[in-house]
C-alpha cells in the first residue's frame, strides 16, 4: 500500500491470490477478496492508518456503508445453495447474519443514512425487494413485481415498476407507504440516477431511429430532453454512467461502438447537464 503524499510504502499486502474488491467511503479500509479455484474465498480488511490487517472473513461481495466502519457482505452455503448477508462493524469488532436470500444469490445495497438495506431475492419466476430494518432486526417492507431500487434519501425509494403491467419509476417510504408516480414511461426504458440523488436520466428511440435522452428533476418534476442520435443510456443497470458531480452523462452506442459524453450539444461530445 502506497501513500502518496508522504511517497513512501505504508503496509505490504499479503501474498496473492487475491484481488481488490472496494475502499470503504472514507478511504480508511481496503477490502480484499482472497483465494482462488476451488477454495473458498476469504475478505481481508486492511487499515490504511494502522498500516496492518484488522479482519479476515469468509465470503465476497463488501458493500461499504457511508459511515466508514460497517460493511455487508455475502457468504454462500454450498450445500443449501443459498446466500447469506451479513453485516461486520470494524470499529466494535463484531458481525451478525442479517437476512438469507434465494438460491442463485442475491443483490443489496445501504441506504444513505445506513439504518435500512434493500436486497433483491427474487428469481427468474418472481422479482421481489426486501427493505431490511437493521435496527429492528426485520424487514420493513418487502416490494413485488419490482425491475429495480434507488435510494433516493434515508427513508424514500424510488422504484421502477414491472415492464410488462406498470413500468414507472415511483417513490415509496420504507415502511410502504406514501406510493408516487413520478414519471410514466412511454416503453421499456431504465432510468439512472445521478449521484446527488436528485434526478434520473433515461434514453427512448423516436420513430426515425434516433434516440432522445431525458433527464428529470425528482423534486420539481421538470425535465429536459437531449437529442442524441446513436447514443443512448443503456436499458440495464450497471455501470456508473452519471460523473460523480452529477454534471455528465456518458452515454453508449449500440452495437459496441464508441459512447459519447453529453448534456445539451451532443455533437461536442462533451457538454454540461446543468
Amino acid at each position: 500500500m502506497y501513500d502518496f503524499e508522504t511517497e513512501v510504502v505504508v503496509s505490504e499486502l499479503p501474498a496473492p491470490p487475491w484481488v481488490i474488491d472496494s475502499w470503504s467511503n472514507d478511504g480508511r479500509y481496503l477490502a480484499l477478496i482472497m483465494g482462488d479455484g476451488p477454495i473458498p474465498p476469504e475478505i481481508s480488511i486492511w487499515d490504511a492508518q494502522l498500516e496492518q490487517g484488522v479482519a479476515q472473513l469468509g465470503g465476497i461481495g463488501v458493500i461499504w456503508s457511508d459511515q466508514g466502519s460497517r460493511f455487508l457482505y455475502q457468504v454462500h452455503d454450498a450445500e443449501t445453495r443459498t446466500d447469506e448477508l451479513r453485516m461486520y462493524d470494524l470499529a466494535t469488532g463484531t458481525g451478525h447474519p442479517v437476512t438469507r436470500g434465494a438460491p442463485g444469490g442475491l443483490d443489496f445495497d445501504w441506504a444513505p443514512g445506513a439504518r435500512y438495506v434493500v436486497i433483491d431475492d427474487g428469481t427468474r419466476e418472481a422479482l421481489r425487494f426486501r427493505v431490511h430494518d437493521l435496527v429492528e432486526g426485520r424487514d420493513a417492507v418487502i416490494l413485488l413485481g419490482v425491475l429495480y431500487v434507488d435510494w433516493l434519501d434515508d427513508d424514500t425509494l424510488g422504484v421502477v415498476g414491472d415492464a410488462c403491467s406498470q413500468h414507472a419509476y415511483y417513490s415509496v417510504d420504507v415502511d410502504g407507504s406514501n406510493l408516487r408516480k413520478l414519471v410514466q414511461f412511454e416503453s421499456l426504458a431504465v432510468p439512472h440516477l445521478s449521484p446527488q440523488r436528485d434526478r434520473i436520466g433515461w434514453s427512448l428511440r423516436e420513430e426515425d431511429g434516433r434516440f432522445v435522452t431525458t433527464v428529470m428533476d425528482l423534486a420539481t418534476g421538470e425535465t429536459r430532453e437531449y437529442e442524441t442520435g446513436d447514443a443512448v443510456l443503456p436499458p440495464y443497470r450497471g455501470g456508473e454512467y452519471w460523473s460523480p458531480d452529477g454534471r455528465y452523462l456518458a452515454l453508449i452506442k449500440p452495437g459496441g461502438r464508441d459512447g459519447i459524453c453529453f448534456s445539451q450539444e451532443p455533437q461536442e461530445l462533451e457538454v454540461e447537464v446543468r
